[in-house]
């Protein structure tokens, strides 16, 4: 049995003014995408013959009949008396009579709510004694069956009277009653008739098969958007993981160009050793050489000035040859200085090329077939699968790249179903 807190008061209230519906000003329309408006709310925002629908804003180009062309929701109306029992049975008043009485019986053939006296006058008058009564408490524990109301037709002379057949004609497609099968829905004009539970039956069942094709898409739908919740996360969990990639390739990049530096470090200073060998050597032959030629010819003046010549014949020959080996004795005239000196080859507008090119970023599609069982899923910007982790409450592989897709057709359905 529907409880009362089961209903939802917004489908009780006029989307636009918020009123409750009711069976005068506030009466309630239904618009073919399922919206529902009260009556009052619905012309005032009619613009000529077009009504645009102010929730899924989709235009309806209206016939003369105007808003009347959409039909009444009466479970609203039942439902609202249904909520009105239960929640406020005080303050339902007396509709049979003007004094204002609080109500105490329904009216199940008249589908009125009466005071005690009214009842009274009820079941004595001829026309309403066989009707069935039933009191309010018993209403409290009744359901909102109780208060569903069998039309009557409305066509001058058949007043009252049932609507117990239905005309299947294309031009009529309508609830008729028992006079209307005999003077205006003759089956032998073309017209075909059928019993009321035979076309709600029919009808019931047609709506029952769209139910399933909408349910079974909604379940996908619910499978996707829970299973779109896990990518989210496992993206999130995938850039970490690919932020550590990143950082550890750099890393390398970092440890291979410290190790290039060192290496050119190392290479300097054993050049710049070679170097300053090489130099300090001739440095020492140079300084050797005028220490010998000094030492030579200092001692060579001094024979020569301080000598007799007696003593001087005997020495000239052993001063003459070593002066002479020392003019023998040959040196590069001119100083040249190899200095080091560094080339950035490959390293300034190549290496900037070469660094703004290094790494790539890329997604890898993979196909999956929506299932329910536990699995993984492969989204995201390496071909590497996500490791399992615990607490991991994926529902299954998912095709992501066709996600968009999977949810427009099931927009689509769901928009051409309600319409």
């Amino acid at each position: 049995m529907l409880r009362a807190e089961d209903v939802k008061d917004e489908f009780l209230l006029c989307g636009i003014c918020t009123k409750e519906f009711d069976e005068e000003i506030h009466t309630p329309r239904v618009l073919p995408c399922l919206h529902t408006f009260c009556q009052s709310c619905m012309k005032k925002i009619l613009k000529g013959n077009l009504m645009v629908c102010p929730f899924c804003k989709v235009e309806y180009a209206l016939p003369s009949d105007g808003i009347y062309v959409f039909p009444k929701d009466s479970t609203r109306r039942n439902l609202i008396e249904f909520l009105k029992v239960r929640k406020r049975s005080s303050d339902i008043l007396c509709k049979d009579c003007p004094d204002d009485n609080i109500a105490a019986d329904f009216c199940k053939e008249c589908y009125i709510f009466m005071c005690l006296d009214c009842t009274r006058a009820h079941r004595r008058s001829l026309a309403s004694r066989t009707h069935p009564t039933i009191d309010i408490k018993q209403l409290q524990t009744s359901g909102p069956e109780v208060f569903r109301r069998k039309l009557k037709c409305t066509k001058p002379g058949h007043e009252g009277q049932p609507l117990v057949f239905y005309c299947t004609k294309k031009e009529c497609d309508q609830l008729v009653c028992t006079t209307c099968t005999v003077c205006d829905h003759d089956k032998t004009k073309g017209h075909a008739i059928v019993n009321i539970k035979d076309i709600h039956s029919q009808k019931t069942a047609e709506l029952n098969k769209v139910f399933k094709m909408l349910q079974n898409d909604v379940n996908t739908a619910k499978m996707i958007s829970q299973q779109t919740e896990q990518e989210l996360l496992n993206i999130d969990i995938k850039e970490y993981e690919i932020e550590q990639e990143i950082e550890d390739a750099f890393e390398a990049c970092h440890k291979a160009l410290d190790l290039r530096k060192q290496e050119l470090k190392s290479k300097l200073a054993a050049l710049c050793e070679n170097k300053k060998s090489a130099m300090i050597y001739r440095s020492r032959h140079i300084e050797t050489y005028i220490n010998d030629v000094t030492n030579a010819k200092e001692f060579a003046s001094s024979i020569t000035n301080h000598a007799d010549p007696t003593e001087f014949i005997p020495l000239h020959l052993t001063l003459y040859r070593r002066l002479k080996m020392l003019t023998g004795q040959k040196f590069k005239k001119t100083l040249q200085v190899e200095s080091p000196s560094f080339e950035p080859v490959k390293m300034n507008d190549d290496f900037l090329r070469f660094v703004t090119g290094m790494g790539q970023l890329s997604t890898v599609v993979h196909t999956r077939k929506l299932s329910w069982k536990r699995g993984r899923t492969d989204v995201g910007t390496t071909g590497a699968r996500t490791p399992s982790i615990e607490g991991d409450i994926r529902l299954g592989d998912i095709l992501c790249p066709e996600f968009c897709t999977i949810l427009t057709q099931f927009i689509s359905t769901e928009k051409s179903a309600r319409i």
